[in-house]
C-alpha cells in the first residue's frame, strides 16, 4: 500500500509541476514582466526539475502561500483555481488518505 500511495502522490505532484512549468515558464519570455519576476519564475518553475522540487516543498513543507500569492496577484487570478484544487486535493485529501492506510 505504501508503494502505490507514493506512486500516486508522485504522479499527481509531477502533473502539477508540469502545469506550473508550462504556465509560469512561458511568462519568462514575455516582455510584460520585470526582470525580478522573470528571475523568480525561472528559479522555481523554469525547468521540470525545478518545478517538481517546488511542488515537493509545497506538499511536504507547507510553503505554498508566498508562491500562490505572487502568482495570483502578479500574473492572473486564475492561478487561484489551480492552488485551490492542488491544496485541497493533494495536501489535505491525499495525505489524509495515505496517513489512514
Amino acid at each position: 500500500a505504501l508503494f502505490w500511495s507514493l506512486v500516486l502522490l508522485s504522479t499527481v505532484m509531477l502533473m502539477a509541476a508540469l502545469v506550473l512549468c508550462q504556465g509560469v515558464g512561458a511568462l519568462v519570455v514575455e516582455p510584460a514582466h520585470d526582470l525580478d519576476f522573470k528571475t523568480w519564475a525561472f528559479t522555481y518553475f523554469g525547468t521540470p526539475t525545478r518545478a517538481m522540487w517546488t511542488v515537493f516543498e509545497w506538499t511536504f513543507g507547507n510553503g505554498w502561500q508566498p508562491f500562490a500569492r505572487r502568482l495570483i496577484f502578479e500574473v492572473s487570478s486564475t492561478w487561484a483555481l489551480f492552488f485551490l484544487i492542488y491544496i485541497s486535493g493533494v495536501i489535505f485529501a491525499m495525505t489524509r488518505i495515505i496517513t489512514a492506510l
